[in-house]
């Protein structure tokens, strides 16, 4: 890599050229033309551009857009709240990516920089990205990053792309990746058996990335996020969880603080004297109040008492004679009820058998905030909500996201419709060989799979090359 000089445009670009001993590679040169062809097409603030590619004596080379900044393994570790903002700049340079039909493969730490004139993240190497659910005969990936059924040989996929990015996520926060171990087999078992520990950070947006990382890392790809727009919606909840997050409460008014009642005790000296000044003073106020704020307080006293009430009374009448078609016949709740003021943590309701707009009012009542799932066949009516993420009983912030799976209804069949029964894992096969970073450069970016020229950095901007482009 080189930092060079568009001497038509006056300015400075990064010359990326393939090593001499690998441009007599064939499948090194096939996979750095390949490279090219795909930058190319994504043309994405997260993304960097890639302005011309060639072929000279040397070698081939690409033309791209030079970058100064440092990568995100350079940083240590962020605030939640900046990791949120980074892991969502790169979630939509992946959308761009995954749109055209293509799987990055390489999502890690070393090919994410950090702008330095401004901070956006940028994402870097299409090395081996490739067309999604292409086939391949050898693995090339960093094992750290590396998705569990990419493990067992399965073709890449965006969803191979979003578990790397979770993976990504939890560094950035931790200043480390969650598995680490001697041998690169090793490190693959803990990607397949085992998921990724919970942050321990004492930060009130911690729980909610907690559950993003979950949604990214899933073992099976089927139980990852559905979409980037669902993943970038949760990362920016996670931004905004200290204010924007929290729910609407409703507060009750109440009436004037009475009299103390005779024959209790009262207090004595100053404090006593300021108590029954206070309470003489709101006595003497509801007193010379005009009857319609009296009314008014009132009202605000009795209404939510008959409400609860009704409710109560609806509640008790569903559970009598049960909802059709709904395994759990409890009444929603109305989307307004208060919760405490100085609550800290609630507890999930259990939400299925509900229609996806009850649960969604159900959670507003609770103070949490519905994300749309995955939806999946089921004898059970369209909408229907199966399962949610968390589980009911969960204790979680107000403002945290709760994930909602739902039903599209049976299989249209002949037979009556039967839920299929959840397939077992596949066992565990012996980890196909993976090319092994070999060793880490200047920046610590330990790939080998890249094929340029050691001069240079395009993270720093260093030493300006042959001009020729």
């Amino acid at each position: 890599m080189y930092c060079a000089q568009d001497e038509r445009l006056g300015r400075d670009v990064a010359l990326k050229v393939l090593r001499e001993d690998l441009a007599a590679d064939a499948a090194e040169r096939a996979r750095f033309v390949r490279e090219g062809q795909i930058a190319a097409q994504i043309v994405h603030p997260n993304v960097v551009r890639t302005y011309d590619a060639g072929d000279a004596p040397e070698g081939p080379y690409l033309v791209q857009e030079f970058l100064n900044g440092q990568t995100l393994d350079q940083t240590g570790a962020l605030p939640p709240t900046r990791a949120a903002a980074i892991i969502g700049g790169i979630a939509a340079a992946l959308g761009a990516i995954h749109s055209r039909g293509y799987v990055h493969c390489d999502i890690k730490p070393q090919n994410i920089l950090l702008r330095a004139s401004d901070g956006i993240p940028v994402l870097l190497d299409f090395g081996i990205a490739r067309a999604q659910g292409a086939a391949t005969t050898t693995l090339i990936a960093t094992p750290h990053y590396l998705a569990p059924e990419r493990a067992h040989g399965a073709a890449p996929s965006a969803a191979s792309d979003l578990y790397a990015l979770g993976i990504v996520l939890y560094q950035a926060v931790t200043g480390r990746p969650p598995f680490d171990a001697p041998t690169i087999h090793a490190i693959l078992q803990q990607h397949i058996e085992t998921p990724v520990p919970a942050l321990t950070l004492a930060d009130s947006a911690a729980p909610h990335l907690d559950r993003v990382i979950a949604g990214l890392t899933a073992k099976r790809p089927q139980d990852r996020y559905a979409t980037i727009d669902a993943v970038q919606r949760d990362l920016a909840a996670v931004e905004h969880n200290a204010v924007h997050a929290q729910p609407t409460l409703v507060v009750t008014p109440t009436a004037p603080a009475p009299l103390p009642p005779a024959g209790r005790s009262n207090p004595t000296g100053a404090a006593a004297a300021a108590w029954s000044t206070g309470a003489k003073a709101a006595n003497e106020a509801w007193s010379a109040a005009p009857p319609w704020r009296k009314r008014r307080w009132l009202a605000a006293l009795i209404i939510p008492l008959i409400l609860l009430l009704l409710g109560f009374g609806i509640a008790h009448a569903r559970q009598a004679a049960g909802v059709e078609g709904t395994p759990d016949s409890r009444i929603v709740p109305a989307a307004n009820t208060a919760i405490p003021a100085d609550a800290t943590e609630v507890d999930v309701p259990n939400l299925v058998g509900y229609q996806y707009s009850e649960a969604e009012q159900l959670l507003a009542s609770y103070g949490l905030i519905a994300a749309e799932g995955d939806q999946r066949v089921a004898p059970v009516a369209s909408g229907i909500v199966l399962q949610s993420d968390p589980p009911a009983a969960t204790a979680l912030a107000p403002g945290s996201a709760v994930t909602l799976h739902v039903s599209t209804g049976p299989a249209e069949q002949a037979s009556p419709a039967v839920a299929p029964a959840e397939q077992a894992p596949p066992p565990v096969a012996p980890a196909p060989p993976v090319e092994e970073d070999g060793g880490d450069d200047d920046n610590g970016d330990h790939d080998d799979d890249k094929g340029e020229k050691p001069e240079g950095n395009q993270g720093q901007g260093k030493g300006k090359g042959n001009p020729d482009k």
